[in-house]
């Protein structure tokens, strides 16, 4: 067994992923362009190595720290549902690819600049004690002392909580079959019980793609089933009979009506950060923009802290960094739109050809971004039937 060292850090990122990455990187840049010193940090994740092993994209409506893993961009974008088909275009707010394994090495390129992050990767925590002035986080290599932590490691997801699942295949072909101008953000099957199934296809050439089988639905498929579904779909659907699997990626994103809060608790030293930490848009399973903008957020209050106290923060103003919940109103919208999608799902189809059609695209993907400002809602509200969402609004907060 080995010795422990004890070793003390102001803040803990436990796990190191995008959400985990991000905070850790605006830290160090922070670092670097600040005269002040900020917390020195320890980020701890199992893995011992990264790879472009995730596919993250969103509409790019505002800078981050990771514009050089942006790989691709569109301007125009589709849904199809029931034989229908709509194209939305907008020239200033782009649909863009970030590279996961250009992202990753931005943020380590960053982190290796700064002297006050630390990132230890091939360690697990394995043990959290909240002790009267600090935590103790355990590896199996290391003890660490520290005063606040931010968790973004997965956990269980509820068992009645609406999952978006989805496994993906990123291919060659020996002949032109994609349009590189248009990404298809929706083309919806046929489905039964409760659940909705569509494909996702990123166009990185005409004979290069991403295609993805994605399903909202409480329970999960076999992987014989995702891949005989996207084989199904390369064959039939795109007319496919020769294709070269060049790297797989899949995922599982919660769409909870009700998120569990994070912990609020002003005495704790440790509270959720990432994908159980109010990051994902649960309707979308949109999550890269606002984990930007929440390690953003994170960095800016602790450099105010230090240049007000001018001295090491406590842990109440480590806490006190936390960046601000989701809008109130984009969460109820959420909420609503998850219970709708739960209680017909056969109408899904419909609901969101009509959201692309009837909606400004530039009004939708601020809806989407949880950039909305009133006109936006309206336009939303607007576009979709009144009686169905008036219904599901009473029955959402029936079962607050």
């Amino acid at each position: 067994m080995p010795a422990f060292l004890e070793t003390d850090y102001d803040l803990a990122i436990i796990g190191a992923g995008m959400s985990g990455l991000s905070l850790a990187a605006h830290l160090s840049e922070a670092a670097q362009r600040s005269s002040t010193a900020l917390p020195k940090t320890i980020v701890i994740d199992p893995r011992t190595d990264y790879s472009a092993d995730k596919t993250w994209c969103y509409w790019q409506t505002e800078p981050t720290l990771f514009e050089p893993a942006i790989k691709n961009r569109w301007e125009r974008w589709r849904v199809s549902a029931n034989g229908a088909s709509h194209i939305s275009e907008h020239p200033h707010m782009q649909y863009v690819r970030v590279d996961s394994g250009a992202y990753y090495q931005t943020a380590r390129d960053l982190i290796a600049q700064s002297e006050q992050v630390h990132l230890r990767l091939g360690q697990t925590v394995q043990r959290v004690r909240d002790g009267s002035n600090q935590l103790s986080l355990g590896t199996s290599e290391q003890q660490y002392a520290v005063d606040f932590a931010l968790d973004t490691r997965p956990r269980a997801i509820p068992t009645d909580t609406l999952l978006q699942h989805f496994v993906g295949w990123e291919i060659t072909t020996e002949s032109d079959c994609f349009d590189p101008g248009v990404v298809t953000l929706m083309d919806f099957m046929p489905s039964h019980g409760y659940d909705i199934h569509f494909f996702y296809v990123l166009p990185y050439g005409p004979r290069h793609a991403l295609v993805e089988t994605t399903h909202f639905s409480m329970s999960l498929k076999t992987p014989e089933h995702y891949a005989h579904e996207i084989e199904t779909y390369l064959s039939r659907n795109l007319g496919l009979t020769r294709w070269q699997v060049v790297r797989r990626e899949q995922g599982i994103i919660p769409m909870a009506k009700h998120p569990r809060p994070a912990r609020t608790d002003p005495a704790s030293r440790i509270r959720n950060f990432g994908l159980h930490g109010d990051t994902v848009k649960p309707s979308s399973g949109y999550c890269y923009l606002q984990a930007q903008r929440q390690a953003a957020a994170f960095s800016a209050n602790l450099q105010n802290e230090y240049w007000m106290h001018n001295s090491k923060p406590s842990h109440g103003q480590l806490a006190a960094a936390m960046p601000q919940p989701r809008n109130a109103i984009a969460r109820w919208f959420d909420g609503v739109f998850v219970n709708f999608l739960e209680r017909q799902p056969q109408r899904a189809p419909e609901i969101f050809l009509a959201l692309f059609s009837r909606v400004d695209p530039a009004c939708l993907v601020r809806f989407l971004s949880d950039q909305a400002g009133p006109h936006d809602y309206l336009q939303v509200m607007t576009a979709l039937p009144k009686t169905t969402f008036l219904r599901e609004a009473a029955d959402y907060a029936r079962s607050a």
